[in-house]
């Protein structure tokens, strides 16, 4: 073989496997906190991903590329190899044939540490790069800005005190911009996202609680790639350089360090449940000292209860097994602390498409009548939002409780995550998106219509990607504050608001009309 052509486009005129998963069998094994373990390492105990055949972390020594172009599949297919190639009667064609060539080249320098090393070498000669780093950003947000001081008195944030509310950002799979992550990540970070909104309309009634009782989420990025994404968040809360960079005007943000952590609540794959069953995977090492056991077992029965409440059953994973694949375990790694995973599998992924371009919308019941007319797409609420809406009904309940003590009574707005599944997972040219960027980049937004959804591969280009820059100005408008605006309409409302962003430094403030 010289080169292969895979064909991606149109998917209901082919026949998409039963299952397929170019990740690892056992993802993230290497990079695990189990990895040393005896008993729970390289997935001894539980195989995550049994549809998992590592063709991603292959050496191909001939090119792959993948055809989504439909015009070009036709020519390629028709006017090449139907025409030229295609044997006779069984009979195959004399030379020459029709071929493509494959023009874009992918190399590498060995491994990491040699590929860096020879980027660092200082020559007289023109620099060579070798490799670049992955890039793109984690995104968290604090219920209330979390002060270092009230102005007069000293506000240490306390041991033991921060509750985390974490979903994954990214996904991967053989081919960028053809990893949909409907289940491997959009609906984890969805819910986390529809859990911020319902929380934010009780922002006030928790700003009591949260000098002593922080809460924070937090979207982590490439996770998909040795948990790089919490890993970093860990190593600057270490080094006390979290939450970092900090404005001339700002008082100063209090430093959270790992101990700071009490709770860690994540949401994983919740698309694809069996009827209403859920399930919290708990960590069997960490809970053999007492008083994590303790805390632990607390945030199971918030969670259980408020399961209940909405509609759901939270079942806990059995308590030998492993935390499957998750951002907690970059956390677990070092430090005990108390939490859970939530998930729609109680062993093996309900996901046979984990980390594929075959995990669609479809696959979490994001499905639209055939009849229903376009512009009816963005409203129509799917049997996957409501399903997530439960889920993030619950969560937020829990995290009510288990922050102040006192039952919620929150229900998530399922018009709201119909929007963010729409956006995320259909179609970006929606009002959600557009609403929620300044003028240069919703002119860059719209220059991308009629493209797949934005890729959730955090690769290699510098800067920040689509997904984790409209997730942060989603919370932004779902946490942030009300401001008045003089404006005489809706439409000169939102543009003044594009006109501040523009001149506004975007990691300080930003300004979203609603």
């Amino acid at each position: 073989i010289n080169g292969l052509l895979v064909i991606h486009a149109n998917l209901s005129d082919f026949v998409v496997p039963e299952s397929f998963s170019p990740d690892r069998s056992c993802p993230n094994e290497y990079s695990s906190m189990y990895a040393e373990n005896s008993a729970y390492g390289h997935c001894k105990n539980v195989t995550w991903n049994p549809y998992g055949d590592g063709l991603a972390f292959e050496n191909f020594d001939f090119p792959i590329g993948i055809l989504k172009n439909w015009t070009q599949i036709e020519f390629i297919i028709e006017n090449c190899y139907r025409k030229f190639n295609e044997p006779v009667e069984g009979k195959e064609r004399d030379y020459p044939l029709c071929a493509a060539q494959v023009k874009n080249a992918m190399d590498a320098a060995k491994d990491t540490p040699t590929c860096i090393r020879r980027s660092n070498t200082v020559t007289n000669l023109n620099p060579q790069v070798y490799c670049d780093p992955i890039g793109d950003y984690n995104i968290f947000s604090f219920v209330e800005p979390l002060n270092s001081t009230n102005g007069t008195d000293s506000l240490p944030v306390k041991n033991d005190s921060v509750t985390i509310v974490a979903a994954k950002l990214d996904s991967f799979s053989l081919f960028e911009d053809a990893d949909p992550a409907s289940d491997s990540a959009v609906a984890g970070f969805v819910t986390l996202l529809s859990v911020v909104e319902a929380l934010g309309r009780v922002k006030n009634q928790l700003a009591a609680y949260m000098q002593d009782s922080p809460l924070m989420f937090a979207l982590f990025n490439g996770e998909a790639f040795d948990y790089i994404g919490s890993s970093r968040m860990l190593y600057e809360m270490e080094n006390n350089f979290f939450p970092g960079y900090l404005e001339k005007d700002d008082i100063g943000a209090a430093l959270i360090r790992p101990e700071h952590i009490k709770n860690f609540i994540e949401i994983g794959q919740v698309g694809i449940p069996e009827g209403n069953n859920l399930w919290m995977h708990t960590d069997p090492v960490s809970n053999k000292n007492p008083d994590v056991k303790k805390a632990t077992e607390a945030l199971l029965t918030h969670m259980t209860d408020a399961g209940t409440s909405a509609g759901l059953n939270f079942n806990q994973a059995p308590e030998v097994q492993p935390l499957p694949p998750a951002s907690f375990q970059a956390f677990l790694k070092k430090y005990s602390i108390a939490g859970l995973v939530l998930t729609d599998h109680r062993s093996q992924f309900q996901n046979k498409f984990y980390n594929s371009r075959f995990d669609t919308h479809d696959r979490i019941g994001v499905i639209y009548p055939d009849d229903l007319p376009a512009n009816q797409t963005y409203d129509y609420i799917t049997d996957g939002a409501k399903h997530l809406a439960k889920v993030a009904t619950a969560v937020a309940n829990a995290v009510y409780a288990t922050v102040t003590g006192d039952e919620g009574n929150i229900t998530a707005d399922e018009q709201v995550i119909t929007h963010m599944l729409y956006c995320f997972l259909v179609d970006h040219q929606c009002e959600l998106f557009n609403s929620s960027l300044n003028t240069a980049n919703a002119k860059a937004l719209e220059k991308n219509a009629g493209q797949d959804p934005f890729t959730t591969y955090v690769g290699v280009s510098p800067g920040q990607g689509w997904n984790s820059m409209l997730a942060r100005n989603i919370i932004a408008r779902f946490l942030g504050e009300v401001v008045s605006l003089n404006c005489s309409s809706a439409d000169k409302c939102e543009e003044a608001c594009k006109k501040m962003n523009d001149k506004e430094n975007a990691e300080s403030r930003w300004y979203l009309y609603q």
